[in-house]
């Protein structure tokens, strides 16, 4: 029997996925994610005080910035990961 690899039978890699958080204040509506996701963007999942945000509804991506549709309250908390 073959040793397991990492590697997928295709050869491809296996996802990569990094965790981001960002604190609201109140006024502010862009962030700078830590990467830029994979999917042209929509290899992206975050949640606001317990809903899942929606692509397109609740928030944008352009390249590394997270622009959302709505004022996250001060001392609230945007988070989830994303898959590079």
């Amino acid at each position: 029997i073959p040793e397991r690899s990492t590697m997928s039978v295709f050869g491809g890699r296996q996802p990569r996925y990094v965790k981001f958080s960002f604190a609201g204040n109140g006024s502010t509506t862009a962030f700078t994610l830590p990467k830029e996701p994979a999917g042209k963007g929509l290899a992206l999942w975050a949640y606001y005080q317990g809903q899942w945000l929606q692509p397109a509804t609740h928030f944008n991506i352009s390249k590394l910035t997270f622009t959302t549709t709505f004022v996250a309250e001060s001392g609230s908390i945007i988070e989830g990961f994303l898959q590079v």
